[in-house]
């Protein structure tokens, strides 16, 4: 406890460094996974892997933190890169394009939540794999 007061002033300044070190990471992964210029599968792959490992080195829950107006517009500027690339997915015809609005994110998030928390024992490629493959056979075009 002294140690991170020492560097803390309030549990909500800790609480703020993480939220704040954990949406770098967020967008470092989503940046990488090049949503916009590599083909969707591709995209969708690195994505996953990103987020799997962003989710296991940093397990707080965003629930748990307060967020600033301007954290929350960043957080939902990072999720509408997101859905526009599902967006895109449908459109080139890789997922459904008659999904309900937000089920493609949702599914996308919980199966990365559930890849990153559940089955730790798998390195984060290997769940991308599994995790992709899931969601495309699940929301993918018949």
């Amino acid at each position: 406890r002294r140690t991170v007061y020492r560097r803390f002033a309030t549990r909500e300044a800790l609480l703020e460094a993480i939220r704040s070190a954990k949406f770098a990471a967020m967008e470092e992964a989503v940046t990488a996974a090049r949503l916009v210029d590599a083909p969707v599968a591709v995209a969708l792959h690195r994505l996953v892997e990103g987020i799997v490992a962003v989710f296991r080195r940093y397990p707080f829950s965003q629930d748990l933190m307060q967020f600033s107006p301007d954290a929350y517009a960043e957080m939902l500027k990072q999720s509408e890169r997101v859905e526009a690339f599902l967006q895109r997915a449908a459109d080139e015809g890789v997922i459904r394009p008659c999904l309900p609005d937000g089920l493609a994110l949702a599914l996308l998030y919980g199966t990365v939540k559930l890849f990153a928390v559940r089955f730790v024992d798998l390195e984060p490629g290997c769940a991308a794999d599994i995790a992709v493959e899931i969601l495309l056979t699940g929301i993918g075009r018949r």
